[in-house]
């Protein structure tokens, strides 16, 4: 601080007319305030840096006094740097990355920031004191805005201030790029080409690439770059920009490409219709169901004259879609007295003569002496065959009656008699049998 202010003091002793400060601070300093004031007081312009985000990015000291003309940054494409300071003390805005200027020991290089910007408002105000010498120091400070392109919002604002500076009063920018196209496209690079304009003082094309730039195309140069060393499969920014002679550049031709493992490239609509085909196939409409449906029942149906009656329950099953048809279901084989069709009774009688066997042998073999309890049995047996005699004939004519009385009735009612009848004689014989052990 001590140093700063001995070159202020310094620069009031020598009647310098232009003080540029590429420095500052966050804080405050009544010392500095008014060593400002009087340098103001005595006829000079001073011109300080907003800062590079100190104090949350608000403007620093010396620039936030009212006496120091503060100069925000810009980057290539005119929009503010995002590390310049914004506030309501902002008054303009210069170029502030990637400048080359004058560096120490004889050398140059290149930097970026308010620092970097702030000086070519000090520039401009040499320029307008040569021209304008008849005006004071506050009025050259005012004709500053005579050669401003207004940025961002209409009017001062605390981004851009009155705008950004410029010797040149055209700032109208060259026409666009026209039939931007993609060409020679491969996995890991692609090339395009484009048509420059037609405006008389248009200079170059300026070529960026996910915001970085890439390539400078002046003009009567080839019109088409080839991008390189790209990775497949990933989407790029693509944005070109016209700029004539006095640096006025246009807004930008910006197109998003993603290159393709098999080295072809489609627009980011195209890749995400594709994305939405490939993860919801559209469905087969209603109609060309019912038409593959169709042709699989003229394939497996037969000729009409050999075609077996179909009964309600099939024919659903083949009105359903997507259901294939079975194999045909072979019957299980008939048991002997399922195919002579024997009476029930009947078929009762046998089995309870083969119960009669089974238990005589087991008495024999058991070696019972008792011949009167034999005799005994066999005499009930003797008489419950008897009763199961008369009541199987009784059911063998009633049976029959019902047979003569229902021949004209269908046949699979028939069947069902029949059954049921053969079921209520195989009861009354499983309960004699019953009876007879017990």
């Amino acid at each position: 601080m001590d140093a700063l202010l001995k070159a202020i003091e310094w620069s009031i002793q020598h009647e310098m007319d232009i003080i540029n400060l590429s420095l500052g601070t966050e804080f405050h300093s009544d010392a500095l305030e008014k060593i400002i004031k009087q340098a103001y007081d005595a006829g000079i312009l001073i011109v300080g840096a907003s800062g590079n985000g100190e104090g949350d990015g608000k403007v620093i000291y010396p620039a936030k006094y009212e006496q120091v003309i503060a100069v925000s940054a810009l980057d290539e494409q005119f929009h503010s740097a995002p590390f310049a300071s914004s506030g309501p003390e902002v008054e303009f805005s210069a170029p502030g990355t990637n400048i080359i200027s004058t560096y120490l020991n004889g050398n140059y290089g290149i930097a970026s920031g308010t620092s970097q910007a702030s000086p070519h408002i000090t520039g401009m105000l040499a320029l307008l004191q040569q021209k304008l010498p008849d005006k004071n120091p506050e009025e050259r400070r005012a004709a500053l805005t005579d050669y401003v392109q207004d940025l961002g919002e209409t009017g001062r604002d605390s981004y851009f201030g009155f705008g950004r500076i410029s010797y040149i009063t055209d700032f109208t920018a060259p026409d666009e790029i026209a039939d931007l196209k993609l060409h020679k496209t491969e996995s890991e690079a692609f090339s395009i080409q484009w048509v420059n304009p037609e405006n008389e003082d248009f200079d170059k094309t300026i070529i960026y690439l996910n915001d970085s730039m890439v390539k400078e195309k002046a003009k009567g140069e080839e019109t088409s770059y080839t991008f390189t060393e790209l990775e497949a499969n990933t989407p790029y920014d693509i944005a070109i920009y016209t700029e004539d002679i006095y640096g006025n550049r246009s807004k930008g031709v910006i197109q998003t490409v993603t290159t393709k493992k098999s080295g072809l490239i489609i627009s980011e609509k195209q890749k995400e219709s594709e994305d939405d085909q490939e993860s919801n196939p559209e469905p087969e409409s209603p109609v060309k169901e019912e038409k593959k449906e169709e042709e699989n029942k003229q394939e497996l149906q037969p000729e009409k004259d050999v075609t077996p009656p179909v009964d309600e329950g099939k024919k659903n099953e083949e009105k359903q879609p997507s259901i294939s048809i079975p194999a045909p279901v072979q019957e299980p084989p008939v048991s002997n007295e399922q195919s002579e069709h024997k009476n029930p009774a009947q078929v009762s009688e046998n089995n309870e003569k083969q119960k009669e066997a089974k238990q005589e042998d087991s008495l024999a073999a058991s070696g019972s002496t008792n011949k009167a309890e034999e005799v005994e049995e066999k005499e009930s047996q003797s008489e419950q065959r008897d009763v199961s005699k008369d009541s199987n004939k009784n059911e063998q004519s009633t049976a029959a009656a019902i047979d003569e009385g229902n021949k004209d009735e269908d046949n699979d009612e028939n069947l069902f008699m029949q059954f049921f009848s053969w079921i209520g004689g195989l009861f009354r014989s499983i309960f004699q049998s019953l009876v007879q052990v017990f």
